[in-house]
C-alpha cells in the first residue's frame, strides 16, 4: 500500500508539472537547482563556523546562503540570454570583454545586494559575515 501511496504521488506532481508551460518549469528547474545548491552551502557554512568556534544559527546561515544563491537564480535568464545571444565561438572573440564585463558586475551586484541584507537575520552581526573569498 505504500509503495501505491508513493507512485500516485508521483504521477500527480508529474500531471502537474506536465500542465505549466515551458518557462514555468524552467524558473522552476532553476529554482530547484540554486536552492539545492544553497542547501549544501548552508550545511558546508554551518560546520565550517562551528569547527572555528563561531557558530550561527540554522536559520541565520540558511538566510544568508539563500539570499546569495536565489539572487544568482534570478540571474540565470540573464547569463542563459548572454551565453545564446552571444555565444562564444572562436579562441579569441571580441564578445569575451563583453561576458566578463557582465559576469563581474553580476557578481559585485550580487555580493553587494546580499551583504547589505546579511546582517538582518537575527543572530548575526557583521563580525561573522563571511563573503567566500
Amino acid at each position: 500500500m505504500h509503495q501505491a501511496e508513493e507512485s500516485s504521488r508521483w504521477e500527480l506532481a508529474d500531471f502537474i508539472f506536465d500542465r505549466l508551460g515551458p518557462r514555468t518549469r524552467t524558473a522552476l528547474k532553476i529554482w530547484a537547482v540554486w536552492t539545492l545548491l544553497g542547501c549544501v552551502m548552508a550545511i558546508q557554512s554551518h560546520y565550517r563556523m562551528a569547527l572555528m568556534g563561531k557558530g550561527r544559527p540554522w536559520y541565520s546561515v540558511l538566510f544568508a546562503e539563500f539570499s546569495y544563491t536565489w539572487m544568482w537564480a534570478l540571474l540565470t535568464p540573464v547569463v542563459l540570454f548572454m551565453a545564446r545571444r552571444f555565444p562564444l565561438t572562436r579562441v579569441f572573440s571580441w564578445r569575451i570583454p563583453g561576458h566578463l564585463m557582465t559576469g563581474i558586475s553580476m557578481a559585485i551586484l550580487t555580493h553587494i545586494s546580499v551583504l547589505s541584507r546579511a546582517c538582518e537575520s537575527p543572530g548575526c552581526s557583521s563580525a561573522s559575515i563571511s563573503i567566500g573569498v
